[in-house]
């Protein structure tokens, strides 16, 4: 079964970590507009970000992935 990145969930565990997007884009290496890029889902993360954001907000990285016979997260779940 295939599994796809979900931003918003990045971003919900950004926001439950307490981070800005200016904090943590200053912690991950990328500009703030990156960042943001990868949480509204324009663009896909590469592993080694996912990876340093799982650090950085303490929750594992298949937490922003869902399956692709699940729904995507509702725009108003953040």
């Amino acid at each position: 079964m295939a599994t796809r990145f979900q931003g918003r969930l990045l971003r919900r565990s950004r926001l439950r970590a307490d981070f800005s997007t200016i904090q943590a884009s200053s912690e991950l290496g990328v500009h703030r507009s990156t960042l943001t890029r990868y949480e509204n889902n324009e663009h896909d993360p590469p592993a080694g970000l996912l990876s340093a954001a799982s650090e950085l907000y303490d929750a594992p990285i298949m937490d922003w992935f869902v399956d692709d016979q699940e729904s995507p997260v509702p725009a108003g779940a953040v």
